[in-house]
């Protein structure tokens, strides 16, 4: 997850997609673009690395990422 220089000024928000992280990992990483001033906002993640299977272990899984993402976001109002 990485803010370019080059389509920052350009962007009207940032889309982050990132697969293969714990949802720990994925939280800690949009914090840092939530925190980075020039990071277009507002920020929208498409996840989808936890299984395509409809299951109780895949939707514990999803709702973890999500649980992350939505954690991380507060990090806003810190600033």
């Amino acid at each position: 997850m990485k803010l370019f220089d080059s389509t920052i000024g350009h962007a009207d928000l940032t889309i982050v997609h990132r697969n293969n992280l714990t949802p720990q990992d994925k939280g800690d990483r949009l914090k840092k673009i939530y925190l980075d001033k020039r990071a277009p906002g507002p920020t929208f993640m498409n996840e989808g690395d936890n299984g395509w299977e409809t299951s109780k272990e895949i939707l514990v899984k999803e709702l973890a990422s999500c649980d992350a993402v939505w954690e991380a976001g507060e990090t806003q109002d810190e600033v």
